[in-house]
């Protein structure tokens, strides 16, 4: 498992033309670029969450091993600078585990300020021949190592074995990933697990939540617990909607908002923003504000991400047409699954989530002055750290119920 203290929430869309420059990690172009691409084909104008960073993870892994077209058409997609060496999020998953938190102290509850949780392993049947050197690969770049069930004759088995895994590397808030029918006869799964915890640097008073009017897409208003608070944040008000990051305690971690002026602007914002836009919002300048945010917690059922990673251009990741010889000879991706949760409230954010790539073998080819931000109305998010730009989660909230 690999631990860090760096965590960064975003909330992101839209170009602006007077942007400062900031230079976006490599890593983080791949992680933002994908998860826009996944995040605009599940929203569909409803509430969503998804970890990009773990859907990248999970796919660098299986790069790893790919190889001819099909490690081509990856390298391509996923923003990989370059088709030979390693995929830029090994390195970015080690700067990660690196950064530590800087004079944080723990909450009133004894509670770590921030917390980052990063696991990944290889689940392969048993007797099953995989390649040493990419066993070695996995586990020296990606702290991976193997373990071995028994998919053919005992798939139920083997599916409790990794769903225990994945809860107890995301607190319990995953606790089933995958089914009996899902790994039946496979041959490897790649799993990857993200964990997050972080509470706000200046907590929201719980005495001020009230409910307060949140306007639906379709133009219908609600009323939802949501909380109040003055503070310092990033702040930045540009062309079509409103950019806020709320910082975490402890660390290098904000919570950003974007926000847009229009009630039913949400799908413009999303279909505007790119990956670069993505990574260059993890600074703002920050502003006095009085800051209005509907508590919510998403846990939407497990993502099937097949079809929406073949319409991303991984048309030969996917079935008997792939290379993954450099991991063993004739496999093939059957699915690639993710399910994650994310829950915000006045003390802070915590948020998990789960991905598992299945593998078969081939049978076929100022003081005074403040500024009132009212977030009431549907808007998106996402979990960035702020170093690189990369997002670990992304998702949008369009009815906080």
């Amino acid at each position: 498992m690999q631990r860090t203290s760096l965590i960064c929430v975003l909330f992101l869309l839209g170009a602006q033309a007077l942007l400062a420059e900031v230079a976006v990690d490599p890593a983080a172009l791949s992680v933002n670029q994908l998860g826009l691409g996944l995040l605009r084909q599940q929203s569909a104008g409803k509430n969503a969450v998804l970890s990009p960073y773990s859907v990248d993870y999970a796919l660098a892994m299986a790069w790893e091993g790919a190889r001819g077209k099909t490690r081509e058409q990856m390298a391509h997609v996923l923003g990989y600078p370059k088709v030979d060496g390693s995929a830029p999020l090994s390195s970015l998953s080690k700067e990660l585990a690196k950064v530590p938190s800087e004079g944080a102290e723990p909450g009133p509850d004894g509670c770590e300020p921030l917390r980052l949780d990063i696991a990944c392993r290889v689940f392969a049947q048993e007797g099953f021949a995989i390649r040493p050197s990419y066993l070695d690969l996995v586990k020296k770049d990606y702290g991976s190592p193997l373990e071995l069930v028994d998919f053919a004759a005992n798939p139920d088995d083997a599916a409790r074995t990794i769903n225990a895994w994945v809860a107890d590397n995301t607190q319990n808030r995953i606790d089933k990933l995958v089914s009996k029918d899902d790994v039946a006869g496979a041959s490897l799964i790649l799993a990857n697990a993200i964990y997050f915890k972080a509470r706000w640097a200046k907590a929201f008073e719980k005495g001020s939540t009230e409910p307060r009017p949140f306007h639906l897409v379709k133009g219908e208003s609600i009323d939802v617990p949501t909380m109040t608070e003055r503070a310092d944040v990033g702040y930045r008000k540009a062309k079509g909607y409103t950019a806020v990051s709320l910082p975490y305690d402890g660390g290098n971690l904000t919570f950003l908002i974007l926000l847009p002026d229009d009630p039913a602007g949400l799908l413009k914002l999303e279909a505007e923003i790119d990956a670069k836009t993505l990574g260059e919002f993890s600074r703002i300048e920050t502003r006095s504000c009085m800051i209005h945010l509907p508590k919510f917690k998403l846990e939407p059922p497990t993502l099937q991400l097949n079809d929406p990673l073949k319409k991303l251009g991984l048309t030969t990741l996917i079935g008997g047409g792939a290379d993954f010889d450099g991991i063993a000879p004739g496999l093939f991706i059957s699915q690639v699954l993710q399910k994650a949760f994310i829950s915000v409230d006045e003390n802070g954010t915590e948020a998990a989530a789960a991905t598992a790539i299945i593998f078969l073998r081939a049978v076929a080819p100022g003081d005074h002055d403040f500024t009132e931000v009212n977030i009431d109305h549907p808007f998106l998010f996402a979990v960035q750290d702020t170093g690189t730009g990369a997002c670990l989660f992304l998702g949008q909230v369009t009815d906080p119920r």
